[in-house]
């Protein structure tokens, strides 16, 4: 591990911060227990890593199914309003049209 930090100069950043964290001397050289600290202390936080994009990905589907439930009863009440507005308006043209022919019989 000390000799992949030492030859990992593209990733200089992460390697400085790996090396304060740690306390690894500029050597590289670390004992087998302090690997196995390093090792399981990154594991760790791997692993509260892993809860939180699964709870992050879980909440994501949620809200996702509720939003589609939501726009589809915004889409299906829209239509509703729809088509009862079009059979008003067609119900008021066809009583006009008969309003027009009765008054215009009347008027001859």
């Amino acid at each position: 591990m000390a000799q992949r930090m030492r030859d990992g100069q593209e990733n200089q950043q992460p390697r400085d911060r790996l090396v304060e964290k740690y306390g690894i001397p500029k050597d590289g050289a670390v004992t087998q227990k302090e690997r196995i600290d390093i090792l399981t202390d990154i594991h760790s936080s791997f692993r509260k890593k892993r809860a939180l994009w699964g709870v992050l990905g879980i909440v994501s589907v949620i809200l996702a199914y509720v939003f589609i439930s939501i726009t589809a009863l915004v889409t299906l009440t829209s239509m509703i309003v729809g088509v009862y507005c079009f059979y008003s308006f067609y119900q008021a043209h066809k009583t006009l049209r008969y309003l027009d022919r009765v008054i215009s019989e009347l008027s001859t």
